[in-house]
């Protein structure tokens, strides 16, 4: 039987072998997919439990607890559809990195372009899923915008999750003042943390603009002197494009980062995931993205059919039209285990 290039299930299949866009808070903080046969999501979220255990008399079978509570949300996310033509002009120019000779057909050279076309979708999906999980560590909440699934109407909303852990320091506290207690205050977070959470943050993120304010104040830099304690240790090197690891605060084996990629925002300006003077402490690979599943219309049966998978491709021909449209739709929302698991401190 030959194989129909151009059907869903083919090109899911092809996906599952590509690679996305570097997504550090995505693959830090929310690394764990959960995909649902139908188009909605269970979003379960819960805050950290401190209870102890009850004294009972000598003898007694015991005293009944309650089970931890959680919260539950239903939520249908709103589908993102980037789309893209290919048109016979298309076939006729030569691809880029094509030998200016080729003897590609335009079969061959429309197989090629797919492919291209393909990932570049996909990490449009992936930035914008990056994008989704920056918001919700900075701001609490997740403004989802995309489409309906006439891929037209655009809708927006905005999850809001139970979380209180913000601050902005002000006055003779921010960090770029010889005042600031920066130590002291990367302690309050790790605490706060590991109080409301019971677990202990392992990874720290800040903005560029913060390192040079952690490199430039002298209480800071006298504890990296390692003659009489060694408190931290820092050795930057660049782990991947836009991440660099700056190295670990011994104390609380706290591993510190700077995130400077950048994104193309809806108005054309180009923005930082990681907004300036901002610092994210929290708790890795606990979070989940949440998939929804996406139906469409098969354009060979006319059929409706529903898949469940991160990313689907469609490929269909307008009527009367010589153009080959290509799709590929995502429904997501980021989720957090514990509300409790990050704090979010704006330094100046």
């Amino acid at each position: 039987m030959p194989v129909n290039i151009n059907s869903t299930l083919f090109m899911l299949q092809a996906l599952e072998q590509t690679f996305g866009a570097a997504s550090f808070f995505k693959d830090t903080f929310f690394p764990n997919p959960v995909t649902s046969p139908t188009e909605e999501v269970l979003i379960d979220y819960r805050k950290g439990d401190r209870r102890l255990a009850p004294f009972v008399n000598e003898g007694a079978s015991g005293k009944n607890v309650t089970r931890n509570g959680f919260t539950t949300l239903k939520y249908k996310p709103p589908i993102m559809i980037p789309k893209i033509p290919l048109t016979a002009q298309d076939l006729q120019q030569r691809a880029f990195g094509e030998q200016i000779f080729s003897k590609l057909t335009a079969q061959e050279r429309a197989m090629t372009i797919r492919a291209k076309d393909l990932n570049d979708l996909r990490m449009l999906n992936d930035r914008r899923t990056e994008w989704m999980c920056a918001k919700l560590l900075v701001t609490g909440s997740v403004p989802i915008k995309g489409y309906t699934d006439d891929g037209e109407t655009f809708i927006e909303d905005t999850m809001t999750f139970d979380w209180n852990q913000k601050e902005t320091l002000t006055g003779t506290a921010t960090w770029d003042k010889s005042t600031a207690d920066i130590y002291g205050d990367i302690q309050d977070m790790f605490d706060t943390i590991s109080t409301n959470s019971s677990n202990n943050p392992d990874v720290m993120v800040m903005a560029t603009d913060v390192e040079k304010m952690l490199l430039s104040n002298e209480k800071f830099l006298k504890l990296l002197d390692t003659r009489y304690l060694n408190v931290v240790n820092f050795v930057p090197k660049i782990q991947k494009p836009g991440v660099r690891y700056i190295g670990t605060i011994n104390e609380f084996a706290l591993e510190v980062y700077v995130y400077t990629a950048q994104y193309k925002d809806d108005d054309g300006k180009m923005k930082k995931y990681l907004p300036d003077s901002t610092v994210i402490m929290g708790i890795s690979g606990r979070g989940s993205l949440l998939y929804g599943a996406i139906t469409q219309v098969n354009p060979d049966t006319k059929v409706f059919e529903t898949f469940e998978g991160r990313d689907v491709p469609k490929i269909w021909v307008p009527d009367g039209k010589d153009v080959q449209m290509l799709r590929l739709g995502r429904r997501v929302v980021p989720k957090p285990e514990f509300t409790d698991d990050w704090y979010t401190l704006v330094v100046k």
